[in-house]
């Protein structure tokens, strides 16, 4: 090998390399995995690269030349698969915002439950004390009356 020729002795083993490998991926995969398909490149490149006794320190791909209908495709595929996350991303919020109302609901629920409670347990409590109210009253007046009864017969029997 010529030492002048080793520049082109390169680029054709790189360019040779990358052809064979890049044309084993469709073209969609250069969007998708562009980052998996340099290492890839990269590595088949080394090995290449090793029997001329060279090493590739870096490799990244910066442009794909793809034809224009595969750019506009790969360009709307990528749209609708963001659009598909965006829709997924929505139907989330509403079926947490459905979540939410429903435990909304539930709670509401057992507020109502618990005041009804606490108001039946109120009530009962009120007509207890009426009750009991009522009792001492009936108890004092039939004391009283007793009493009265005592002095009317001790008045009588004074005066008889």
């Amino acid at each position: 090998m010529n030492n002048l020729e080793y520049e082109r002795t390169f680029t054709r083993i790189a360019r040779d390399t990358i052809v064979q490998i890049a044309s084993t991926y469709e073209a969609p995969q250069y969007w998708q995995k562009r980052k998996d398909i340099g290492l890839k490149l990269q590595e088949e490149l080394n090995k290449e690269l090793q029997k001329a006794f060279a090493h590739c320190v870096f490799f990244q791909i910066l442009r794909v030349n793809l034809p224009d209908t595969f750019d506009v495709s790969i360009v709307n595929t990528q749209v609708e698969m963001q659009n598909k996350r965006m829709k997924q991303f929505e139907q989330e919020a509403i079926r947490i915002m459905k979540e939410i109302e429903v435990l909304k609901s539930e709670t509401e629920r057992q507020i109502k439950t618990i005041n009804a409670e606490a108001q039946a347990e109120q009530y009962k409590i009120l007509k207890e004390a009426d009750v009991h109210l009522y009792m001492k009253i009936l108890l004092f007046i039939f004391f009283f009356q007793k009493k009265q009864n005592k002095i009317k017969e001790q008045s009588y029997k004074k005066c008889y």
